[in-house]
């Protein structure tokens, strides 16, 4: 039979592993989105800009703004992009860099320095959320 202090100590050992185990977010890979944001997003020489973004499980998304009355203002981009501490963080194929927060039913478009634009517009720049995961088929290559 085993002296006691040594049963103690598996069991301790035990349960500290226990509790390490627990307290981890054992997340594997990177966090991705699955769903479409649409809204009307502030513009300095349209009305607004109709903004639909589309993000797919495999860290890719689509973005197409509609700058309202305008006749050449509809632009479709795509690339990639990933979340660390619910912020998206969009990298499209030019190599150009937006944020949005992540937030319950919706995004919400940040600064360059990935901080909420504040003032009497700041609710303005809201996505909200209009459907889960759509199939982008053979869209992005």
């Amino acid at each position: 039979a085993l002296p006691i202090w040594k049963m103690m100590k598996k069991a301790l050992l035990i349960l500290a592993g226990a509790a390490l185990l627990a307290g981890c977010s054992c997340k594997t890979g990177p966090q991705t989105l699955c769903s479409s944001y649409r809204g009307v997003l502030p513009a300095a020489d349209a009305a607004g800009i109709v903004t639909t973004l589309t993000f797919d499980s495999n860290g890719r998304y689509l973005e197409r703004t509609d700058y309202l009355g305008k006749t050449d203002g509809v632009f479709n981009e795509h690339g990639n992009y990933n979340i660390k501490n619910n912020i998206i963080t969009t990298v499209n194929a030019a190599g150009e860099t937006d944020y949005y927060r992540l937030e319950k039913n919706q995004i919400r478009r940040l600064d360059n320095r990935k901080k909420v634009i504040d003032g009497s517009l700041a609710d303005a720049y809201v996505l909200p959320q209009t459907a889960g995961c759509v199939p982008f088929g053979n869209v992005i290559k």
